[in-house]
């Protein structure tokens, strides 16, 4: 038996905002931070697959994910992608379970 899985997500990071607390009376707005985080932020598409494989009473998984950089490309040369590869194994029997992964 085996199972195969896809994740995708979309991250609206443009969209962070900094508020101040209603019982602060200084009446400071951020529109210059969040005006930044506007210009410097962009919204991702993070995948992430994996699989499982049961062979009797032993599972063995595999995955791999990529979570593209958060930063407008105007704001950085660097590729801030991060790429993500993981595998684990399991034992399951008699409602006793033990796995372990690594990423």
């Amino acid at each position: 038996m085996a199972a195969i899985n896809i994740d995708v997500e979309a991250v609206n990071y443009k969209s962070m905002r900094l508020k101040r607390d209603w019982a602060d009376q200084t009446g400071y707005d951020f529109v210059t931070e969040n005006t930044t985080i506007d210009q410097n932020f962009r919204n991702v598409i993070n995948i992430k697959a994996g699989a499982e494989v049961k062979l009797s009473t032993f599972f063995l998984r595999g995955g791999y994910a990529i979570y593209p950089s958060a930063y407008n490309p105007n704001v950085t040369s660097m590729d801030g992608t991060l790429r993500v590869i993981s595998g684990g194994a399991g034992y399951r029997i008699h409602g006793f379970s033990f796995d372990l992964a690594v990423n």
